[in-house]
């Protein structure tokens, strides 16, 4: 009896036993699964982190970088549509420098003007862009890429006559001068320069095309190319014609502390537009520089612009070569 007895409780303790081990068993089991996602989830976050934080900055620079024309092109087709959130996730911006672009380009949205804008540095690709695929009125900004076209790919057609409408088109922005450059030397020239550039999309045949801050950019690389990098017997004599251009806001505002090479664009009929783009010239070398708006009545304040970006290549030029 007492042995049916203590074998009925070893059965009992066996059981207890056994339901003890398999409970045990089952809680490690969820521990390791749990923590074992858990570790997942956590790498997958902070690895999303590090690609989020990676795209921030995306825009404003380029570990390494080869400054050919081809390159330059790449780096302005690369940027994206950028918003102002984008300016304080960067590690290459001081928050007060980023105040400063967020002010300026705010005053000049607050009168319902529109703005758009791309700076490049040659030599980094260091580069930073607000609404650079938003489409303006190029207005006269078009002058600096056709006149160039002529120089850089006919220069043993340019009579002395040509010469002078050329510097009058860029100088002094004179429609007569460019009306017969363009119907001297057509549309097809042009085309072909914005084709090297990588801007199919501009139309060809329009003498004052839209653009975009991008188009506008690729072109301006063109000039660069053949201003700085291949020029021939003509290009110091082109390149004179825009140092200091009738109405370029970004001349006025630089002109203290950089040579620049730039040609502006405006009008204020029934397109509205006040543009410049060009070419600013630095200690650490070369930038380009587009802006472009309908913020015709607002010199000052794309001129405060103009000097906030300048800050801003000079912030992050200097974080991407250390």
């Amino acid at each position: 009896m007492i042995s049916q007895r203590f074998s009925i409780q070893l059965r009992n303790i066996t059981i207890v036993v056994f339901l003890i081990v398999t409970i045990w068993f089952i809680a490690y089991v969820f521990r390791t699964v749990t923590g074992t996602t858990h570790d997942a989830n956590e790498a997958a976050e902070l690895a999303e982190q590090a690609e989020a934080s990676t795209e921030s900055q995306t825009m404003f620079a380029l570990t390494s970088f080869d400054p050919s024309l081809e390159s330059l092109i790449s780096r302005v087709d690369s940027l994206e549509a950028s918003n102002l959130n984008d300016l304080y996730q960067s590690d290459l911006l001081s928050e007060a420098t980023a105040d400063r672009l967020a002010h300026a380009i705010e005053t000049i949205e607050s009168t319902q003007s529109q703005v758009g804008f791309v700076m490049v540095d040659i030599t980094t690709g260091t580069a930073i862009s607000y609404n650079s695929e938003a489409e303006f009125y190029g207005a006269s900004t078009i002058k600096g890429p056709y006149i160039v076209a002529i120089s850089k790919f006919l220069p043993d057609s340019i009579t002395g006559s040509d010469k002078a409408l050329m510097r009058q088109a860029i100088t002094v922005s004179d429609n007569d001068s460019y009306f017969s450059l363009r119907s001297n030397y057509g549309d097809e020239l042009f085309a072909f320069f914005a084709d090297t550039a990588n801007a199919p999309d501009i139309n060809r045949e329009e003498y004052f095309p839209h653009l975009t801050p991008k188009q506008l950019t690729k072109l301006w690389v063109e000039n660069f190319d053949y201003f700085f990098v291949y020029p021939n017997e003509q290009a110091d004599d082109t390149r004179e014609h825009f140092t200091s251009p009738y109405n370029s806001f970004i001349y006025e505002a630089l002109k203290d502390t950089h040579p620049t090479y730039t040609k502006p664009g405006w009008i204020d009929l029934d397109l509205i537009a006040r543009n410049d783009a060009g070419i600013v010239e630095t200690e650490n070398g070369h930038y380009l520089l587009t802006i472009m708006s309908t913020a015709y009545d607002q010199v000052e304040e794309l001129m405060d612009l103009t000097k906030a970006l300048d800050e801003i290549h000079q912030e992050l030029v200097t974080s991407a070569t250390n």
